[in-house]
C-alpha cells in the first residue's frame, strides 16, 4: 500500500522549493546582473577618462552614478532575498548583517543580544528564523518609540 504525503509534508516541500528558487534568484542578481552592471560602469569610467568635452564628461559621470545606484539596489535586493552570510556564516552573523543594513537604511537602532554558544541548526530553520526577523522590520518602521 502506497502512503500519500501529508499536507504538512507537501507544505514543507513547497516552502523549501520556494526558498531554493529565491536563493537562486538572489545569486543570479548578485553574480550575473550585478557583475554586468559593474563591467559597464568600469567601461564608462574608462571612456570618461578619455573624453575632453565637458558636457560629454558630465553626462558620462551622471550615467556612471546611475549605474552605481543600480548596483547598490541590486546588492540590497539580493541580500533581502537570501543573504550569503546565512549559508556561509550562519544565522547570528546573517541577522547582525541584516540589522546593520536595516539601521543604515531606516535610521532605527536595533539591539540584538545573544548569549552562550551558537549551535548549528538546519538551513531550513535558519531561513525561517531569518524571515521572521525580516517580517518584523516593517513593524519597527511604523512604531513610535519614546525614550523614558
Amino acid at each position: 500500500m502506497e502512503l500519500l504525503p501529508s499536507k504538512a509534508q507537501i507544505s514543507s516541500y513547497i516552502i523549501h522549493s520556494q526558498d531554493e528558487e529565491i536563493k537562486r534568484i538572489a545569486i543570479e542578481l548578485h553574480e550575473g546582473v550585478g557583475q554586468n552592471l559593474y563591467s559597464i560602469l568600469t567601461g564608462l569610467q574608462y571612456i570618461e577618462s578619455s573624453v575632453d568635452q565637458p558636457n560629454m564628461k558630465n553626462y558620462i559621470r551622471e550615467m556612471s552614478q546611475l549605474i552605481e545606484k543600480s548596483i547598490q539596489e541590486i546588492r540590497l535586493l539580493s541580500v533581502e532575498l537570501h543573504p550569503p552570510t546565512l549559508t556561509t556564516l550562519g544565522l547570528l552573523p546573517a541577522m547582525k548583517s541584516y540589522i546593520k543594513l536595516y539601521e543604515s537604511t531606516f535610521g532605527i537602532l536595533v539591539d540584538l543580544e545573544s548569549t552562550g554558544e551558537e549551535l548549528p541548526i538546519p538551513e531550513r530553520n535558519s531561513i525561517a528564523l531569518f524571515r521572521v526577523c525580516q517580517e518584523a522590520s516593517p513593524i519597527l518602521q511604523n512604531m513610535r518609540i519614546h525614550p523614558m
